[in-house]
């Protein structure tokens, strides 16, 4: 979307603003020029309305989790549904990040993603830690399996 529109992407997450509704409002909304795209990890701390150009992005983990007056229309003009990383998807983000169809890991990485509920952000920010193909994806194996661990905790 930004490099479409050839907008700025600040990605912040407001849980630094230590929750000061106030700092928040004027760095995000006054502090930035109009034709930038904002993204914040934490939907509940921010109920500001984009304007003079500018489009906040909100996403969210736990929609069930929201004060339903952020969801109506007059607030939020569209909500896209994005699912957990498949294993297709898994196959063109290495494949976008990588330009490769294939590695020797990518069956073990397939089968961890089968197993654990992972968005596709995450995938994409463990295959961005390194340029180098083979890292990237031992770390995305080494964080799907502490996935795999944390959810078996709650589980237990």
């Amino acid at each position: 979307m930004a490099n479409h529109l050839k907008y700025d992407i600040y990605d912040l997450d407001v849980s630094e603003f230590d929750n000061n509704p106030d700092y928040l409002e004027r760095w995000l909304i006054h502090g930035l020029p109009s034709r930038t795209v904002k993204v914040s990890d934490i939907l509940e701390e921010l109920r500001l309305c984009a304007g003079d150009g500018q489009i906040i992005v909100f996403t969210t983990n736990h929609i069930d989790m929201l004060d339903l007056e952020l969801l109506t229309l007059d607030l939020m003009n569209m909500h896209i549904h994005m699912p957990y990383c498949t294993t297709s998807a898994f196959n063109q983000i290495a494949f976008n990040h990588f330009n490769i169809s294939y590695h020797m890991l990518f069956e073990e990485i397939e089968g961890l993603i089968k197993k654990v509920e992972v968005t596709l952000a995450e995938v994409s920010g463990e295959l961005l830690k390194s340029n180098d193909a083979e890292v990237s994806l031992q770390g995305l194996i080494k964080f799907l399996h502490n996935k795999i661990v944390e959810y078996d905790k709650l589980k237990a």
